[in-house]
């Protein structure tokens, strides 16, 4: 503990005279200085790092989401298809964050012939089909045999599962022409690969 310059000078100059009295009594008055200064903090400025906090989608998993099993399409006799209803046919994301159709590649199947336009076909093309689907059928399914990119297309986001927006309907519209398979059974005549990707069109 501490004494006050009154105390040390008291001790000091009882005991030493002269010029060692005045010593003594400077040195407790140092002493008292220093006892009576408050402490300094080791560090008077407070000293901040930041940490980014990021979340991403793992990778590593597969998204949820589901597909028409089959878009059954119905042949007329002048060659116009008639697909399902919108609401028959959706894409549903089953994701907690949203995502978008980037791609769709068509494969043609059996004896059919994918083409742009099954009424201008020529006679030699048999089994002649264009089929067009999406949205807004904005996917025509010869221009999807080399894979179409819809990335950029806004019709093919999906909300969350859940958001009320996790679903796009898929509306369609086709054509045959010079048929020579059996329509009284159902013909398999292509598949849709569709690739999706987290987030919304670019």
């Amino acid at each position: 503990m501490c004494k006050t310059t009154k105390d040390l000078t008291a001790g000091g100059l009882g005991m030493f005279k002269g010029r060692r009295a005045l010593a003594g009594a400077v040195l407790a008055g140092v002493l008292a200085a220093g006892c009576m200064t408050p402490a300094v903090a080791l560090a008077d400025a407070v000293s901040q790092g930041t940490t980014q906090v990021t979340v991403v989608a793992d990778p590593s998993q597969t998204l949820k989401f589901e597909v028409p099993t089959v878009i059954p399409f119905a042949a007329g006799p002048d060659g116009v298809l008639v697909g399902p209803s919108k609401e028959a046919t959706r894409i549903t994301n089953k994701s907690v964050f949203g995502i978008h159709v980037t791609k769709a590649a068509v494969k043609a199947e059996g004896a059919w012939n994918i083409v742009a336009d099954a009424a201008k076909a020529p006679a030699q093309t048999k089994n002649a089909i264009d089929f067009q689907f999406g949205p807004t059928r904005q996917v025509d399914a010869a221009s999807a045999l080399s894979s179409a990119d819809t990335s950029s297309d806004a019709g093919f986001n999906m909300g969350y599962a859940g958001s009320g927006r996790e679903s796009v309907a898929i509306d369609t519209a086709g054509d045959v022409a010079h048929v020579e398979a059996d329509l009284s059974k159902e013909n398999g005549v292509a598949t849709i690969t569709w690739t999706v990707a987290p987030g919304a069109a670019a």
